[in-house]
């Protein structure tokens, strides 16, 4: 569901840098992302509720079709990650950009 998807939408943007990240680099690469985020980044309607369960925690920042993480959550989410997820977050993310 939303809730799921949207904890790892936000675990995801904590690998980017900290800069704006365009929401349609998801929607555009959702059969790269995992799954449930991949469902949910697959319908414009259903991916803004995933960012919309986000913003109302105040957990991103979404300005001009972009959403930014501040940079100390960013490493907060990072950090205690276990080592896998960690991993599958950065191999995801350069395929995601440079698609």
């Amino acid at each position: 569901g939303s809730c799921e998807a949207a904890e790892q939408l936000l675990r995801l943007c904590a690998f980017f840098g900290p800069e704006p990240i365009p929401a349609d680099v998801f929607t555009q690469n959702a059969d790269l992302l995992p799954s449930p985020l991949a469902e949910m980044a697959r319908s414009e309607a259903n991916f803004a509720d995933t960012v919309a369960v986000l913003l109302r925690r105040s957990l991103v920042h979404h300005s001009a079709g972009a959403l930014v993480v501040h940079r100390l959550l960013a490493d907060a989410i990072r950090r205690p990650l276990p080592q896998p997820e960690q991993s599958a977050a950065t191999a995801t993310v350069p395929k995601v950009i440079c698609r």
